[in-house]
């Protein structure tokens, strides 16, 4: 989901009873309005989501889920539901469904957002209008009206909703190249910037460790196993050469290259049993701790350096 990934929101299939329709038209509604919020939510590496869903580091997530939402709605319109589930398997399907709150003026939904690495989809719970009529078309303008008043900008490029024939106005068609531009010269000056690159690299790090943890913990039974270990961070990094760039010949010059792949190593472990098995149950459960911690700063590190830049931003 990181690197060119290209996100689309697919409409709700078409369907033949009246109620599905107005449920399938207001879910429509929901898809177009956070199609920008969805794009920028797929930047973030599928293998983040995944950890954090699986140890239920929600409020890892809702802070991701919020990174993304930010330049886009008002504060409070979309919130994470702090629920989420991932569906992954050998074939390399994936799917994650987050749990998620829409609460603008007379609205309240809940609703599911469905990511699949290039689909997306939304799935809607429960809807409830504070001054509900009998007119279902009545309600869904309701909807509508309060999606398109919860984001930031009124001004910002959105395409024509569901139902309305009327298209886009020819401002919009001249401002829609300008729209892209803006958002193709943002994701490359995020991916350009060494803290964020620095803490994505960590990041795949202490999943490699977490992976090696798990590994030890379901062979702790097996004789003859020897406990494994990756590197620490600061070793790794220490062995990734660094290229200077010379502008000038009297400059400092430097060999360049990339730093070595992460590989797990024997580790000494507390105690070794009388069948060669080396796994200490709980130095594997305090390195867990670390690993889970670590998420933590890394995350909260992010998003400060993250609020810092949005900061700037908006002067």
């Amino acid at each position: 989901m990181s690197g060119s990934f290209s996100f689309e929101i697919m409409e709700t299939a078409r369907r033949h009873d009246p109620m599905s329709e107005l449920l399938g038209t207001r879910e429509a509604l929901i898809s177009h309005a956070i199609r920008d919020f969805a794009v920028e939510l797929g930047l973030v590496d599928p293998a983040d989501l995944i950890a954090y869903i699986r140890l239920e580091r929600y409020a890892n997530l809702n802070d991701v889920v919020d990174s993304s939402l930010e330049m886009h709605f008002k504060p409070g319109a979309f919130k994470f539901g702090y629920g989420a589930e991932c569906y992954v398997d050998w074939a390399g399907d994936m799917k994650i469904s987050l749990d998620m709150e829409f609460c603008h003026q007379d609205v309240n939904a809940q609703f599911r957002l469905l990511l699949d690495g290039k689909e997306g989809s939304v799935e809607l719970d429960q809807i409830v209008f504070t001054d509900s009529t009998d007119d279902v078309s009545t309600n869904t303008n309701v909807l509508k009206k309060a999606l398109q008043e919860s984001r930031l900008n009124q001004v910002v490029v959105r395409q024509s909703w569901p139902g309305d024939c009327r298209g886009q106005s020819p401002a919009s068609d001249k401002l829609a190249p300008i729209a892209s531009s803006i958002v193709q010269l943002r994701l490359r000056i995020m991916s350009e910037i060494y803290v964020l690159s620095l803490a994505a690299q960590q990041r795949d790090w202490l999943s490699t460790k977490q992976a090696a943890i798990a590994m030890n913990v379901a062979n702790a039974a097996t004789p003859g196993y020897r406990s494994a270990d990756v590197p620490s961070f600061d070793a790794v990094m220490k062995q990734a050469p660094i290229a200077l760039a010379a502008t000038n010949p009297n400059h400092i010059s430097s060999e360049g290259g990339f730093a070595p792949d992460t590989s797990l190593s024997k580790q000494a472990s507390w105690e070794i049993s009388h069948s060669g098995n080396s796994v200490s149950l709980e130095q594997e459960m305090m390195k867990a701790g670390q690993v889970s911690r670590a998420f933590s700063m890394n995350v909260n590190m992010t998003r400060a350096f993250h609020d810092m830049l949005l900061s700037g931003l908006r002067g």
